[in-house]
């Protein structure tokens, strides 16, 4: 079973590569510029333990439109062929308010995570973070200020959001109740624009914040293992949700460096069995990465090998490693942990998870990636899969 998957992806890898030399399309006609952009990638995984899991994936099949009209207002537009439910990713518009100060309005990814914020092409693992899938808001519909001060070592992102995004619950996403959420990141690069900084001009630091209503409903945040087993119990809250995320990110030549810590804080309301308010719930995720170009590339968001396949050289080949956490608890003051949905002092449970892999960099345009995965599934502090199972995880991705 494995060899025909391993077989099929070759074959992917063989059919895509003269499709690179294409490059992006451009269109311009009086004010109006427009670029086509493809995304296509298919996975293979497998979980040990789990043959039944092992299989080939389209995992992504999206086409979308930039450009801008009459040399000022920007568009995007995408949309995901796998997708039954949302398929469109991104729409909307931006437009300069003077020098400093952009808006944008439409549907697009609120302010949070680092790693969410990343565009699917450019990323340096097979999957998000856990934090980045299940603590971060994702794409909702809202409008949202945007822009750089101070010689640009300043980056700001402030919005108002119809609703808590697309990464909760679907019975939440469904709910008419849903309340706005406002949300903010800050970026700064403290040396950007001193050289005599060295290395240190790349640092940069961030913070992020988002804050909304959810209503009455098992509505807690959801979450899974890295094996993609249910984690987090639906847990029925009530009131504000809050989340807090700080990043960092570092690069020099080839390496790049960089992590981030996120706490979502769930209140519940009026969810005792006697009405009271019930201690508010804490989702927490954590990450550290790191890679390096070991054939020497500069570490850029697209990274462009300096010796391409297509021209017969071995592309650029990257080395991947990360170490992360999702874990899950409530406020209370002691007392028998319960599994209860409406319980007082939930069970703790968490996900511990450590990756290393290989990219492969074909060209600008097409990358491979293998990755190996083992997690550490836990409740209060103990393991609870003693056998600790690898996942593993091959890419091939298409990005023109």
């Amino acid at each position: 079973m494995r060899k025909i998957h391993r077989g099929r992806l070759l074959g992917a890898i063989i059919a895509l590569a003269p499709v690179t030399a294409a490059a992006q399309v451009e269109v311009e006609a009086g004010q109006v510029r427009a670029e086509i952009h493809v995304i296509a990638s298919l996975d293979w995984r497998d979980v040990q333990g789990h043959p039944e899991s092992s299989r080939v994936d389209l995992r992504r099949a999206r086409i979308g439109i930039t450009g801008a009209l009459f040399a000022r207002v920007e568009y995007e537009v995408e949309h995901d062929f796998r997708e039954a439910d949302r398929p469109w990713r991104d729409a909307f518009v931006n437009a300069p308010f003077g020098r400093a100060i952009e808006a944008r309005v439409g549907r697009f990814k609120i302010p949070f995570s680092l790693d969410q914020l990343t565009p699917a092409a450019e990323l340096d693992f097979v999957a998000r973070s856990l934090g980045a899938q299940y603590l971060a808001p994702g794409r909702d519909i809202g409008a949202m200020a945007h822009g750089r001060l101070f010689a640009r070592r300043v980056r700001f992102q402030t919005g108002v959001f119809r609703a808590g995004g697309d990464n909760v619950r679907p019975a939440e996403r469904r709910d008419p109740r849903h309340g706005a959420v406002v949300a903010g990141r800050l970026l700064y690069r403290p040396w950007s624009e001193r050289v005599e900084a060295g290395p240190l001009r790349a640092l940069a630091i961030g913070a992020a914040l988002t804050a909304g209503g959810v209503p009455e409903g098992y509505y807690s945040v959801r979450g899974h293992t890295a094996a993609d087993a249910p984690l987090f119990p639906e847990v029925a809250v009530q009131g504000l949700r809050r989340r807090y995320g700080a990043e960092i990110d570092w690069r020099a030549g080839p390496l790049a460096l960089g992590g981030e810590i996120m706490r979502v804080v769930d209140e519940r309301r009026g969810q005792s069995t006697d009405d009271e308010r019930l201690p508010d719930i804490v989702a927490r995720g954590w990450y550290v990465r790191g890679t390096w170009l070991a054939t020497g590339e500069r570490k850029t968001d697209r990274v462009r090998p300096a010796r391409s396949v297509l021209r017969g050289g071995i592309g650029a080949i990257e080395l991947a490693a990360r170490l992360e956490d999702l874990a899950l608890s409530s406020r209370g003051a002691g007392g028998v942990p319960t599994r209860s949905a409406r319980g007082d002092t939930l069970v703790a449970v968490g996900d511990r998870a450590a990756t290393l892999g290989v990219n492969w960099y074909l060209s600008r345009f097409l990358k491979v990636q293998a990755h190996t995965t083992r997690d550490w599934r836990r409740e209060d502090g103990a393991a609870v899969d003693a056998r600790r199972a690898w996942n593993q995880r091959l890419r091939v991705q298409f990005a023109l």
